[in-house]
């Protein structure tokens, strides 16, 4: 409002010595949305590097109000030669500050777009690093589950073929012992065999003398 009041007592004073050219309404519309959209910029720039807002829209809208601030100062600067010289160095600051301004906007705005960019890398190799770490735990565990059932398989051999030599151990034990009872079945065969032997020795000739003992005597 104040630039806008000096700026028409200045036109009318021009006009008022001699018909002096002032601001054009123009020219003060585009200051007045420049210097708006500043603010809303800066508003919306602080809630994303805040974190209170990052949605895609947001970052949308300030990349479009960054470029519509670019094609204003660009053209309020080329305003600024068209004034006359009493206007010109006082706008000249103004609009170079508001330039200023949107510079250091656009350059935070890079910045927090190239720092979420690495931040999205960061993440990005985190990511991957953590898949193929899982991966790799998998296949570890995977190893080691086989390694461990390979020593189970060979501790069961290990047993079986201690167990077969136990049993065969045994069976050999038990043949010997077979064998030895086999030769004292066989001895007490022998025996038994022999004592009818000589019972039928003793038979036959206990009947030979009854047979002796029954039979006449012959005289001399």
């Amino acid at each position: 409002a104040s630039v806008s009041s000096s700026s028409s007592s200045s036109g009318g004073g021009g006009g008022g010595r001699g018909g002096g050219v002032g601001l054009s309404p123009h020219f003060q519309q585009q200051y007045t949305t420049t210097k708006q959209l500043i603010v809303t910029v800066r508003q919306q720039l602080t809630l994303l590097e805040s974190g209170a807002d990052t949605s895609v829209a947001l970052q949308g809208r300030l990349s479009t109000q960054i470029n519509s601030l670019s094609h204003l100062t660009a053209a309020l600067t080329a305003g600024v030669a068209t004034l006359p010289a009493p206007l010109r160095d006082l706008w000249l600051i103004k609009v170079e500050q508001v330039t200023q301004e949107y510079a250091g906007l656009r350059q935070s705005m890079e910045s927090y777009f190239q720092h979420a960019h690495q931040r999205h890398q960061h993440e990005e190799r985190r990511r991957r690093l953590l898949h193929r770490r899982a991966a790799f735990d998998g296949e570890a565990s995977a190893l080691m589950q086989t390694s461990e059932s390979i020593a189970n398989s060979q501790r069961a051999a290990e047993e079986i073929l201690e167990m077969g030599t136990h049993v065969r151990a045994s069976l050999a034990e038990q043949n010997e012992t077979l064998k030895r009872v086999r030769r004292r079945v066989y001895d007490v065969l022998n025996q038994f065999e022999l004592s009818r032997s000589l019972l039928r020795v003793i038979e036959r000739r206990r009947y030979s003398s009854s047979s002796q003992a029954l039979l006449p005597a012959h005289p001399h």
